[in-house]
């Protein structure tokens, strides 16, 4: 869980394929997370991340399409997760990615801890 002044509740992902289930397995297997552009919420994030976990993630950028793209590019295989993602979006856009647990659920960024989504980690007691 990470502060944020955003009213809805962003998610960090990653596909089920990859080995990685949480922000500690992040320190051992590389993720590639997509992103628009170096300025986006999804790299800083990443990189945000990255430092403060020592966490294995790569961005890679050019997804000009947006969110929509780097799902497309999660589904094939290009990118194993997002940094920002809302949670209503996730809701609206894969549902069935949440009904057939397709993403793993690794962080959460909210003013206050959100129970909805089960199994979240918690970044201020991995960063402590």
């Amino acid at each position: 869980w990470l502060p944020s002044p955003s009213s809805d509740t962003p998610v960090f992902v990653v596909w089920h394929e990859t080995q990685v289930r949480s922000v500690a397995d992040l320190a051992q297997h590389e993720i590639i997370s997509g992103s628009t552009s170096k300025n986006s919420p999804t790299s800083f994030y990443g990189r945000l991340l990255a430092e403060l976990f020592n966490a294995k993630i790569r961005i890679v950028y050019g997804y000009s399409g947006g969110t929509p793209e780097v799902l497309a590019a999660m589904e094939k295989g290009e990118v194993q997760g997002i940094a920002d993602w809302s949670w209503s979006s996730l809701k609206a856009q894969r549902p069935a990615w949440i009904r057939d647990k397709k993403v793993h659920y690794l962080l959460q960024g909210a003013l206050e801890r959100w129970h909805q989504v089960l199994g979240l980690g918690d970044a201020l007691a991995v960063a402590a």
